[in-house]
Formats: C-alpha cells, sequence, structure tokens
C-alpha cells in the first residue's frame, strides 16, 4: 500500500478516451506504427470532432497519462508479419496437401530449405547505463551472412549449410583446407 497511486480519470471525460483506445487499436491491427506526435494529432481532432467543451492541450503529459490509464507501451519495430500473405498462404497448404496424397509423398520426401541472416558484427541496440551517462551509440554494423539450411520432413536428412558471403577467399578460411563443412560461395551483393 505504501507504493500504491491512484490513476486518475482523463479531465477531458471517458469518451475521448475511450474513442482514442478504440481509434489506437484499430490501427494496430491494420500494422500502422504510432508514434506520440500522431496520438497527440489525433486527440486534437477528437476533441474537436466530438465537441468536448473543456478547454485541453494535448501535450506530452497528457500523452505520457493516456498511455499509462491504456497500458501501452512504446516498442521497436520488428519484423515483417504484417507483409505476409496470410490468404495466399491457406490456400497453398490446401494445394500442397493435395499434391502431397495425389504422389503418395512421404515425408523423407518433402525437403523444405530457408534462408536467414547471419548479422556477425552486430552490437545490441539497447543498453544499461548509470543516471550521467548518456545513450550514445554507434553505427548500425549490417555485415553479413547469408545463410541456407535445408532438411526432409522426417527430419532424417539435413543438407549441408550453404553460406554465401562477399569476399571470394576469406581469410578466416586456411589456403591449405580441401573441404569444409558448409558449402560456401560468394557475392558481391
Amino acid at each position: 500500500m505504501k507504493y500504491k497511486k491512484t490513476l486518475h480519470k482523463p479531465k477531458s471525460g471517458v469518451d475521448l478516451d475511450h474513442v482514442m483506445y478504440e481509434w489506437f487499436k484499430l490501427r494496430r491491427v491494420e500494422g500502422m506504427p504510432i508514434t506520440g506526435q500522431i496520438l497527440m494529432c489525433q486527440a486534437t481532432k477528437f476533441h474537436q470532432e466530438l465537441n468536448i467543451s473543456i478547454n485541453m492541450t494535448f501535450s506530452k503529459g497528457w500523452l505520457r497519462c493516456f498511455l499509462k490509464r491504456n497500458g501501452i507501451r512504446y516498442l521497436r519495430v520488428k519484423g515483417e508479419k504484417m507483409s505476409a500473405d496470410v490468404e495466399s498462404a491457406e490456400e497453398y497448404i490446401i494445394e500442397f496437401e493435395e499434391y502431397i496424397s495425389e504422389n503418395d509423398l512421404t515425408k523423407e520426401q518433402i525437403f523444405n530449405a530457408d534462408e536467414t541472416a547471419l548479422l556477425w558484427r552486430y552490437i545490441p541496440r539497447n543498453t544499461y547505463a548509470t543516471w550521467n551517462d548518456e545513450a550514445s551509440g554507434f553505427k548500425e554494423n549490417k555485415q553479413r551472412l547469408t545463410v541456407l539450411g535445408c532438411s526432409n520432413a522426417a527430419g532424417t536428412y539435413k543438407m549441408k549449410l550453404a553460406m554465401i558471403g562477399v569476399a571470394k577467399k576469406p581469410r578466416c578460411f586456411p589456403s591449405n583446407v580441401s573441404s569444409l563443412p558448409i558449402n560456401y560461395y560468394n557475392n558481391k551483393k
């Protein structure tokens, strides 16, 4: 009870807060990134459209309280989930299942391959710091290797990893090595 804080209702009334939160949820479902500036501008528009008689300024203080009241936090946008074509993927699953049953394929005959990037010089974006430290950092180093993995659906056969780098003969590879545990390829781009 010693650390309990009372969360006050907004001065503008529950209507604006409710409308703002519903608008926020709709925009997030669409995948739209929302900043504090966008929220403050939208609140100003809703304040005018709802003809609220209380004179308000939608400042950073209002924003902080609105976010706290509604349990909204600020995150870094990552991934490409919102760009995925879900309908086409579902159609493909049905087509693929039909193809498997028509050709009597087993799990040993079905293979899947996928690529990923190995950012081997990437440093973290977030850090812990003392109260008097500045949160300055370095330019992001995006030197990477592309790695391709492939195996069958049963997991009984896994192909050697294929790796694509920039250098034709990387310095880390000894000159007298005749075979590697990976298939290495190079591409300047």
